[in-house]
């Protein structure tokens, strides 16, 4: 693996794609955690960026930088355990030269490189250190199979040395890992997924967070690739008639799932993310609440997302309004969610509506009550 473990500019590198994946994959995430674990709190949501920049810093510090075909140097296979190692002992007069010696680095940093994936397997899995052990020798293998092969064949031969003591060093780091864990990890819970819990705003906040994924960042980051990819298969598919429907059927899908979402259930898809369903709290028909609901929430932040996109369509626009709204919005949303009482929001409040848990009976399921709690650890 690289000997370059601290270099900043891989750091960096990993915290955004890191966290570029965290929010990408953040909606299957929230569904998974919500019906494997029945909860899913802040810590939680924490340690699944930190899982995902960790990641990302796997990749980044044994994969890159790729090099250019004009400085391409293959690399040989070192099969012979602690060889390097040995050497520098040889070689050292004195504890001072070995603790200067870069092979004792290379080890050392090898093993702090799989530190945090032995522990997050033990915190956040709760896995044992065996199978924690076994994982980080897996990952170790692929990573040096991967460096090995010249990245699966895209270049003629490795570009990085083949270590035996790196996936010596690499499943040590694991293993230190996941026993250092131990001191952090609480008795597992004995609460089933299937049981009710309370409508924190923590959760609300959740789901309004998945509602307004669904209906901006999704449609951004399909439009943001389609773009990259037909700047290069096709320059000119987006001209003309082409832009305008590109532009509404990517910010409009999005827009007509949510809508269609609302109406047939009442809540959102964001509700159903964190396994809430709505009830009527007001004197509003459900044939009249359900479409204000829409209309005053994730609908309103969707149109205006869509408004501000279409923007490079029409030109007489007055350019940015539709986002400043978006954001007007989401601010009286957030605060909305704190004001009104039973963690019911804006949108619920002016649709007379109000949420429950899914899990709860029809017998025994009530409306949440003013006061609602709002601790993080749902």
């Amino acid at each position: 693996m690289s000997t370059a473990v601290l270099q900043p500019t891989q750091a960096l590198l990993a915290i955004v794609l890191g966290l570029t994946a965290a929010a990408v994959l953040f909606i299957p995430f929230v569904i998974i955690s919500y019906r494997a674990r029945g909860r899913m709190g802040a810590w939680w949501v924490l340690g699944w960026a930190a899982s995902a920049v960790y990641a990302a810093a796997l990749i980044c510090y044994t994969l890159l930088p790729l090099p250019a075909s004009t400085d391409y140097v293959c690399r040989g296979v070192q099969l012979q355990p602690a060889h390097d190692l040995i050497a520098a002992v040889r070689q050292a007069s004195g504890l001072r030269d070995l603790a200067r010696s870069m092979a004792v680095w290379q080890v050392a940093l090898n093993v702090v490189l799989f530190l945090p994936l032995g522990f997050l397997l033990r915190v956040r899995h709760r896995l044992g250190w065996f199978a924690a052990t076994g994982i980080g020798l897996t990952v170790s293998a692929i990573i040096e199979t991967t460096q090995l092969t010249g990245v699966w064949g895209l270049y003629p031969c490795a570009y990085r040395v083949f270590d035996v003591d790196d996936l010596a060093a690499n499943t040590l780091g694991a293993l230190i890992g996941s026993l250092v864990a131990l001191a952090f990890v609480a008795p597992a819970s004995r609460t089933r997924s299937s049981a009710p819990r309370p409508v924190t705003r923590w959760r609300r906040f959740v789901g309004m967070v998945c509602d307004g994924m669904l209906v901006v960042l999704v449609p951004a980051v399909t439009s943001l690739a389609v773009q990259m990819a037909l700047a290069v298969i096709a320059p000119d598919a987006l001209e003309g008639r082409g832009r305008v429907v590109f532009v509404f059927v990517v910010w409009g899908l999005p827009l007509i799932v949510q809508l269609g979402w609302v109406l047939v259930t009442g809540g959102t898809f964001g509700d159903w993310a964190v396994l809430l369903r709505t009830r009527r709290a007001g004197r509003l028909p459900a044939w009249l609440g359900r479409p204000v609901r829409f209309l005053t929430g994730s609908g309103a932040l969707g149109a205006l997302s869509l408004l501000d996109a279409a923007q490079m369509i029409w030109g007489d626009l007055s350019a940015g309004w539709a986002a400043r709204a978006a954001w007007t919005l989401v601010v009286a949303s957030l605060v909305g969610l704190w004001a009104v009482p039973g963690a019911r929001g804006l949108s619920g409040w002016l649709s007379g509506t109000t949420v429950v848990d899914r899990r709860q009976g029809d017998a025994d399921s009530v409306a949440v009550a003013d006061g609602a709690p709002t601790t993080l650890n749902t």
